[in-house]
């Protein structure tokens, strides 16, 4: 199964059993954010060892001060986030686009090792012009547009808006080799397959659609 057809499948797997329940804690709230909330994250996400235990005080009291507007283009949304990060003297890039997602959501994507590699073709360098590198090249490829796209097949299914970024994630995640991908496909398909009906239907129709979509896009850098 190509990364197109598969990205839907993963972030709506990923979307009921994590996305949800830091979204919902978080969403608009960035107060609510303390340590332990912050190390779940880091865990789920893959990003623990990115922030040390002795920064994460400054971590968390980085993602309560930043002001993010989701109205602004994404590339200057990330100037933000460096700015901060600087102001706090941490450079724990990857976690705090990610941390960043559950506060302000809308229009916004992580940035990690494998999205990069697939935006922008290399993962070398210091992080902080990659990453604004990384944002650079997905808004000038069109990402809100396909974000919007994206959010026209959800809507009328059902599902939820945020599934358009989370959805764009994984392809950008799944744009490199993954380790098992025979077993991976079969445990997502074995999700999808235990749906009610009507569900796993829509959830492959939806698939199908978005998947037309990501493979038309330009956010991939060999294309």
């Amino acid at each position: 199964m190509d990364p197109a057809t598969y990205a839907f499948l993963v972030a709506y797997k990923w979307w009921l059993e994590q996305d949800v329940y830091y979204l919902g804690l978080l969403q608009g709230a960035p107060n609510a954010l303390d340590n332990r909330l912050l190390d779940q994250i880091l865990r789920s996400y893959g990003a623990n060892l990115s922030v040390p235990s002795d920064h994460r005080n400054r971590f968390v009291e980085f993602i309560q001060v930043i002001q993010q507007d989701e109205q602004i283009g994404i590339t200057e949304r990330a100037r933000i986030i460096i700015e901060e990060l600087n102001a706090f003297e941490l450079n724990s890039v990857s976690a705090a686009t990610k941390v960043n997602w559950f506060v302000w959501p809308n229009g916004w994507t992580m940035f990690d090792k494998r999205a990069c590699i697939s935006v922008i073709g290399h993962a070398q360098g210091n992080p902080a012009p990659r990453m604004l590198e990384f944002y650079n090249s997905l808004s000038n490829r069109g990402i809100s547009e396909l974000f919007g796209a994206i959010r026209d097949v959800l809507v009328p299914y059902g599902f939820h808006p945020l599934l358009a970024e989370r959805t764009v994630d994984k392809f950008l995640w799944l744009g490199q080799p993954l380790a098992h991908p025979g077993e991976q496909i079969a445990r997502h398909e074995a999700f999808r397959d235990a749906l009610p009906t009507e569900l796993s239907e829509n959830v492959t129709l939806v698939g199908e659609q978005i998947s037309v979509l990501l493979a038309d896009s330009a956010l991939m850098h060999h294309q």
